[in-house]
């Protein structure tokens, strides 16, 4: 779906015009999503196309697409439905496919032979992976060589998020908000393995040594009602409707720190969001990279995964320093400049010119998966003579 972040990424390089890009999205929202999707702020080609998953059918107009569009290269995720559906027929075409990698948490997934056995054969035989810094280690693990790994990062709008509020609006701000003294703010879905339960439970462990301090959660969720039940009766924490990317900044403005307790994020735009904004951030072990993003005593601190009174530690320590919240914050947006869009598309553009001169992969895993895309193509009308005389 058009995530905000990922709208923001494609416009920054559509506007370097360097490279003649179309992108493809399997649908428009999804249930647990509730970003406004506004195709009128796209700077870029976006269309909505079929699934190649579904049927005879999809597959031959996914088919018909890609013949019409002729890419040079697709980069696509591979861990849902239509991905591993299209990923055969695509190196049946002789287009060449680049994976987002990123590393997984048994928190988040669940583990089985067939996945795990699945995911070599696919890594195997893409021809790139565009890998963040904390999941090179796993493209490598499940069978991408270093050469055709490219760092590209998740990164993020910088100045929209450092937007500050005058003395005043923050203070308003933070009254409407009901919070007070040190804000501690958590920004995400209310699901359990996004660590929220764990937060709880170390914010009322701060909360009995500085009375003062407020826990704001903004947004919404699956696990919303039983994660407020886990709050009732509990000082100082706000419940807060989910907020749409545009109106964010103010609410990080409004915070004195921000929490990660996730327990296995791929990523979490949301650190560099909060480091942009100058806040330090506390963070579990548990998060894409998370050691390179927060550094531990510098701009926030690092914790484990599912620890309420290692995290009650650390808040505790930020809410009775408020120097200290400034340091770290200084840090903190200080490393994020080198996390603006502008880095995106230089390694984006690096990895597709790095991919173009590279050689096809050649193992067995790409043939298994070109004959494999050639049967696919054929249950749906494609001939292989048809398929060569189109993309060789």
């Amino acid at each position: 779906m058009p995530a905000p972040y990922g709208v923001e990424q494609y416009n920054a390089l559509a506007d370097r015009r360097s490279l003649d890009f179309t992108v493809w999205y399997s649908q428009r929202t999804v249930p647990d999503r509730r970003w406004d999707v506004k195709e009128a702020d796209w700077r870029f080609t976006g269309v909505y196309i079929e699934d190649p998953s579904r049927g005879r059918a999809g597959a031959a107009r996914f088919a018909e697409r890609c013949r019409a569009a002729r890419p040079d290269l697709i980069v696509c995720l591979y861990h849902e439905r239509p991905f591993v559906a299209g990923h055969p027929m695509l190196k049946a075409l002789g287009i060449r496919v680049v994976l987002v990698v990123e590393a997984s948490f048994d928190a988040w997934v669940r583990r089985s032979v067939w996945k795990e056995i699945a995911k070599s054969v696919l890594f195997r035989s893409a021809d790139a992976a565009h890998a963040g810094p904390g999941a090179v280690a796993y493209a490598r693990r499940y069978g991408f060589p270093q050469d055709r790994i490219f760092v590209v990062r998740l990164t993020t709008d910088v100045a929209h998020f450092g937007r500050a509020l005058p003395p005043e609006g923050r203070l308003r701000l933070r009254t409407r908000l009901g919070v007070g003294g040190c804000v501690f703010l958590y920004v995400g879905r209310l699901w359990k393995p996004k660590g929220v339960l764990f937060l709880l439970e170390a914010f009322r462990q701060v909360r009995q040594r500085y009375p003062e301090s407020s826990l704001l959660l903004v947004g919404d969720g699956v696990d919303e009602s039983a994660i407020r039940e886990a709050a009732r009766g509990a000082d100082g924490i706000v419940f807060w409707p989910f907020v749409q990317r545009t109106e964010l900044p103010a609410y990080y403005a409004a915070a004195d720190v921000f929490v990660f307790p996730t327990l296995g994020d791929p990523h979490g735009h949301v650190v560099e969001e909060a480091h942009a904004a100058g806040l330090p951030v506390v963070a579990t072990d548990a998060a894409g990279d998370v050691r390179n993003r927060v550094k531990d005593e510098v701009s926030g601190f690092v914790v484990p995964a599912a620890d309420s009174a290692a995290l009650a530690e650390r808040m505790g320590i930020l809410a009775a320093d408020a120097a200290l919240r400034r340091s770290m914050g200084q840090q903190g947006r200080e490393r994020v400049k080198a996390w603006g869009h502008e880095t995106y598309v230089s390694e984006i553009e690096r990895l597709v010119h790095g991919c173009l001169a590279a050689p096809r992969r050649a193992t067995l895993a790409a043939g298994a998966m070109s004959a494999l895309g050639h049967l696919m193509l054929q249950a749906a009308g494609w001939t292989g003579p048809q398929v060569q005389r189109e993309f060789t």
